[in-house]
């Protein structure tokens, strides 16, 4: 399918104002049906991936910041992780309560409450088997622990980026798309 075919397959949705990021716009049917060489519908409901600002009648989406996670987890690197031979021991400090290795905090402890990504990466690393009462205590000590002892603390936080499929990462692709992606019609 060349580039002048899908342009002229263009779909639109006519909104009284721009939608934000992650807002979901309906869709509905055009009165008197579509016209002649025009699709209808296509389904009931569109979601928002990026924000969209208002220009010459439609809504531009555009690629804001990466957005980040509610809380970041907050980790101890000076003095360093004891890290313990074997990572599905029972730890007796929060000093033995080490990050992921994948995202590279193994060498900091923990001065906070894991969030589920951090308890599931635990899972992850240890092979699946890990223990309950071991991941209860990781808890635990993480609550507890405090930072008393830490000279350095450093935040681990989630970035989250929308990506598109592999097959839509043409160059091209991302030429059109990096500042206008799918747009919205105002009017």
């Amino acid at each position: 399918m060349d580039l002048k075919h899908k342009l002229h397959q263009y779909y639109g949705v006519c909104v009284e104002e721009c939608p934000d990021r992650n807002a979901i716009v309906s869709d509905y049917d055009c009165e008197g049906g579509p016209k002649e060489g025009h699709r209808g519908k296509i389904r009931s409901s569109w979601f928002v991936a990026f924000p969209t600002f208002p220009l010459v009648g439609r809504c531009m989406p555009y690629e804001a910041d990466d957005m980040f996670s509610d809380k970041p987890l907050k980790l101890c690197a000076d003095p360093p992780c004891k890290l313990m031979r074997e990572a599905t021991g029972m730890p007796t400090s929060a000093q033995e309560v080490c990050g992921l290795k994948r995202d590279k905090t193994s060498a900091y402890w923990l001065l906070d409450e894991p969030d589920d990504e951090v308890k599931e990466g635990w899972k992850s690393e240890a092979g699946g088997t890990i223990s309950e009462a071991v991941l209860a205590e990781r808890v635990r000590l993480a609550k507890e622990g405090g930072g008393l002892n830490c000279n350095l603390t450093v935040l681990r936080d989630t970035r989250v980026r929308l990506m598109t499929s592999d097959s839509e990462r043409t160059a091209l692709h991302h030429l059109l798309t990096q500042y206008t992606g799918t747009t919205f019609r105002v009017g």
